[in-house]
Formats: structure tokens, C-alpha cells, sequence
């Protein structure tokens, strides 16, 4: 990692380096899909390549999928408070109490939301693109209606939830 992942990683904690592996992971998998000559190339190198004429696209489905992975890690993380505490890991949870957890949690899949319904302004897509937008945030609505500060008991049934809003994001 790069000295300023290091340092990101001791400021964020566990959930910090969870969405640099998660980002970085992602960029693997777009490496076949990047356009040009010469494929290959890794997604993040020609975003910062090319940031000027590539326009919005590709960071507004980045900040998306980095809030949207970042706000269920929030919420799941809640379940491991105890476990973090006692081994000095720096999750939201563990840094803020659960309860603020939930609140960023909420904050990053609102942001989610805002990626996802600005993206129409910045690309032309069809209209049920939309629909499927409403669909995640619905999905996303309910999921953070599961879980609660003084009650943890649905977390699972919320993460498995939130594998459906994958499909769906998709």
C-alpha cells in the first residue's frame, strides 16, 4: 500500500482499509472493461489518467459503490464492537458507539442514493434505470429499518438484504 493508504488505514481504522481492499478489488474486476487500446490497463490509472474527458461517470459509481459497501460494513460492524474494543481495532463502532455507527451508516446509503440519481444529469440512460434506483433505495430504506442501537438482532437478516441491492445495483 501506498504511504497515503497506510495513513488513511490508522485514521479509519478497519472499516477504512475494508473499503480501500473493497475499491481496490473493484478496480480488478473493471480491469478487462476498461476502453482503449492496450487492455489491461487498470480502472484506477485511467480514471486519473483521463479524469478530464471521462467525465463524471466513473466517480459517481465509485463514491456510490465505496458508500454503499462502507454503510453496510457500518451497521454489520456493530455486531463486533465488543471483539474490537477488547483488541484495539478502530471500526466505526468501536471509534464512535453504535449508535452513531447506525447514523454514518444511514448518511453513506443516502449518499449512495444521491451517486446513483445523479448519474442521469451527467450520461443519458434509459428510464427504467430510475425505477431500479427507487428499487435499491427502497431495498436500502428497509434494511436500515432492520437494525437498531438497542437492537442488533437483525443485522444478518439486513447484510443478507443488502446482497439483493447488489444484484439490483448492478
Amino acid at each position: 500500500m501506498a504511504p497515503e493508504q497506510n495513513l488513511f488505514c490508522v485514521i479509519a481504522g478497519r472499516s477504512g482499509y475494508r473499503v480501500l481492499v473493497f475499491a481496490r478489488e473493484t478496480l480488478h474486476a473493471l480491469d478487462s472493461a476498461v476502453p482503449g487500446p492496450g487492455h489491461g490497463r487498470r480502472a484506477g490509472r485511467w480514471m486519473a489518467r483521463r479524469w478530464r474527458s471521462s467525465g463524471w461517470e466513473p466517480w459517481l459509481l465509485a463514491i456510490a459503490i465505496g458508500t454503499w459497501s462502507e454503510g453496510s460494513t457500518s451497521y454489520a460492524a456493530c455486531q463486533d464492537l465488543e471483539f474490537d474494543r477488547a483488541h484495539g481495532l478502530r471500526s466505526v463502532p468501536a471509534a464512535f458507539g453504535v449508535s452513531a455507527a447506525l447514523k454514518i451508516s444511514r448518511a453513506m446509503h443516502a449518499i449512495t442514493i444521491a451517486s446513483l440519481m445523479a448519474l442521469p444529469l451527467v450520461t443519458p440512460l434509459p428510464w427504467f434505470y430510475l425505477l431500479g434506483v427507487c428499487g435499491v433505495a427502497a431495498m436500502l430504506a428497509y434494511e436500515q429499518s432492520l437494525v437498531h442501537p438497542d437492537n442488533l438482532s437483525q443485522v444478518k437478516r439486513a447484510f443478507d438484504l443488502n446482497g439483493y441491492v447488489g444484484i439490483l445495483h448492478c
